[in-house]
């Protein structure tokens, strides 16, 4: 539309007034609606007066309909609730919170050597042969307190080292973080423990640098040794799943795992660190959890 003398345009039952534009856009329209309008050209004759002429046909056009109201999430989360016209979701979104580690019990198994009566952070050899320290064998318990997501990995690390861990537990990958880091130890400086929401018990292997599945394996368990061949004079711990050597004996016991150390593994302090990981992606992580007994 052209008009002589015309400085903008008029749209009539939208009230709106706008310089000469090549389109112009009305909000807060109702889907699968009809509207009409007359469009038109103005003249700004003073500050407070405009002239209106030129006036085209009648316009109508009708909206498009919404898309169907499909179920949208705003989050992992949660905040269920239904794509909107804009696309938008018309829940709001929660906040996600993490799960806490409880604690990290250690245990005083029925079947353990009498001469391991200390609970100091040291072991690996008997009392005669200059070892002290943690009962052997032990059963080993991590507790923890969900957030928002359900808890899906439970870890616990032991590990003789000069400084702390800096990095948290998180099965992003076959090998967590931790793992990565402590392979630069010595394979009897360190051992490492998992159970997941499904009730499988792992230990990772440094021989083969992957997780080992001990479910089930209640009497054999799974040595660790310096080498892929164990012999007596590499054998460093065996690791069974829940409490395998108690009596009676419970090998499905949640979080729970059983260690049972042999002289190899020598006798030495531990660092226990504990993570926990879930459906979220959140996580808790302590790289020296004092242990209760």
């Amino acid at each position: 539309m052209v008009e002589n003398g015309a400085t903008g345009m008029f749209i009539q039952g939208a009230d709106a007034h706008t310089p000469f534009a090549s389109s112009y856009t009305i909000n807060r329209l109702a889907p699968n609606t009809d509207y009409s309008y007359m469009v038109g050209c103005y003249e700004q004759t003073s500050p407070f007066s405009k002239s209106y002429y030129g006036y085209a046909p009648q316009i109508t056009c009708t909206t498009a309909a919404c898309p169907a109201a499909t179920a949208c999430n705003r989050n992992a989360c949660g905040g269920t609730g239904t794509i909107q016209c804009n696309g938008t979701c018309s829940a709001a979104a929660p906040i996600c919170t993490s799960p806490t580690i409880s604690f990290l019990q250690i245990g005083n198994n029925s079947n353990r050597a009498a001469d391991f009566t200390s609970t100091l952070h040291s072991s690996g050899l008997q009392s005669d042969q200059g070892g002290k320290g943690w009962y052997n064998p032990m059963t080993i318990t991590l507790n923890a307190t969900a957030g928002t997501g359900t808890i899906q990995n439970y870890y616990v690390a032991f590990y003789n080292s000069l400084s702390l861990l800096s990095a948290s537990i998180v099965d992003t990958s076959a090998i967590p973080i931790p793992v990565a880091a402590l392979r630069n130890l010595a394979a009897n400086d360190y051992f490492v423990l998992k159970y997941n929401s499904a009730g499988r018990y792992s230990v990772w292997d440094p021989t083969t640098s992957s997780w080992f599945d001990i479910t089930g394996q209640y009497l054999s368990g799974k040595q660790i040794c310096g080498s892929a061949t164990c012999t007596a004079a590499n054998l460093y711990y065996t690791a069974y799943p829940g409490d395998s050597l108690a009596i009676p004996f419970n090998p499905t016991a949640p979080r729970m795992w059983t260690v049972k150390m042999d002289k190899n593994l020598g006798s030495k302090t531990f660092h226990t660190a504990v993570s926990v990981t879930d459906t979220n992606g959140l996580s808790d992580f302590n790289a020296n959890k004092d242990p209760t007994y």
